[in-house]
């Protein structure tokens, strides 16, 4: 199989981020699993990496002329890959392997896409005795080991999003366009978006109803073979009235559905349990229904509910809601009411953060299910000119 790009072009890094790229002048079984791991897990979804071996580096850069490799030694390389991908990382992977000439030399290129059943671990040795597994991510042009908040946001691509709402991902989404299917795991629900959105000649009244009926099907071929492995039971639209049902059965709130005018995007969201949160909050020591400090679900504080209700402009009442520390966006939709994301995010969020007045926790990780806003100096400085402005 023939490589995307050009090998020159993938050298001088052109159109390939250099953090997707990684240069091995010989072959290391164990530095290269790892890095597979890594590209295989694509934590900031840019689409997997390039392993080139035969090929050293100084300080991130290839070094040219290629070190090269044995041309026998590619086809045991070549080999000893499946058996890894097979036996040392998991579920199972194995990259595209293609070889080269460059400059004469035969060098060994690992095109590793990003893994379709995320999160994959990779055995930390192979040695005799290397039973032990983990998960790696690529940090800029460097593979290390998830931890911390890093891991926990690689286990949300976990497997756990329920079964129905996967598969109508996978069926209905466009192959024509590059967006990945996202899930997103928050403390308060779940989403599931893909893209493009349904078909045009269906309403969002019918989704919440369990009555869509579209007038056109998209990816027939994907769904006769989802049918045939009895994912789906074929063209009879089910999916959207079983994930009701299951909400229903489970006793949690109804699912949500959502994708604007144009029909660009298919937002599914799914509500946690409720005695699922008090468990929770019982396991952090909090009493149930307790969101933050002096305040319950729904129900600001007594001195936070009047200091909301002596103002009427979006950004301000952003502000005093964090007043009191860090918080995550549901957190602050309860404590000011807000039940509607969009009207949050273009009333009260976006302004906010584009004059500076709040900033994020997370800042390189916009989007991360952890992220939480608080207030920044110049935003602590407005709540203090309208404190003082006060007869």
């Amino acid at each position: 199989m023939a490589l995307p790009i050009n090998i020159n072009d993938l050298l001088n890094g052109k159109p390939v981020e250099w953090e997707r790229l990684e240069f091995k002048a010989g072959w290391n079984p164990e530095a290269v699993l790892q890095t597979l791991c890594a590209f295989a897990n694509d934590i900031n979804n840019l689409g997997g990496g390039y392993i080139l071996i035969g090929v050293a580096e100084h300080n991130g850069r290839p070094v040219l002329p290629p070190v090269g490799l044995d041309p026998a030694q590619i086809d045991t390389i070549q080999k000893e890959l499946l058996n890894l991908g097979l036996s040392a990382i998991a579920p199972y992977y194995h990259p595209i392997a293609v070889p080269v000439e460059i400059d004469g030399r035969h060098v060994l290129v690992l095109w590793a896409l990003g893994g379709p059943t995320r999160p994959y671990n990779a055995k930390i040795s192979l040695g005799k005795d290397g039973k032990e597994f983990a998960y790696y991510i690529r940090k800029g042009s460097r593979t290390i080991r998830a931890r911390g908040t890093d891991e926990t946001e690689l286990m949300s691509l976990a497997a756990t999003v329920p079964h129905d709402d996967r598969i109508n991902a996978v069926y209905h989404r466009g192959y024509d366009t590059r967006e990945s299917v996202e899930i997103r795991l928050e403390r308060d629900e779940m989403m599931i978006i893909s893209y493009p959105g349904p078909d045009r000649s269906i309403r969002l009244e019918q989704l919440q109803a369990g009555r869509a009926q579209p007038r056109r099907y998209r990816n027939r071929r994907i769904g006769e073979f989802l049918k045939e492995l009895e994912f789906t039971e074929g063209r009879r639209c089910t999916g959207i009235p079983k994930i009701i049902q299951a909400m229903e059965k489970n006793g949690s709130p109804p699912p949500e559905f959502e994708f604007d005018e144009d029909h660009s995007y298919f937002m599914v969201r799914l509500p946690v349990h409720p005695a699922a949160r008090e468990v929770a909050e019982s396991a952090t020591g909090k009493e149930p229904g307790k969101v933050g400090a002096g305040r319950t679900a729904h129900q600001p504080g007594e001195g936070l509910a009047q200091s909301l209700t002596q103002s009427s402009d979006p950004v301000e009442r952003l502000l005093i809601a964090l007043k009191h520390g860090e918080q995550s966006s549901g957190d602050l939709r309860e404590a000011l009411g807000i039940r509607h994301r969009q009207n949050f995010r273009e009333n009260y969020l976006h302004p906010a953060l584009k004059q500076g007045l709040i900033e994020y926790t997370l800042p390189n990780k916009p989007n991360s299910r952890l992220q939480q806003y608080r207030l920044t100096d110049k935003g602590r400085a407005r709540l203090a000119n309208r404190n003082s402005a006060k007869p």
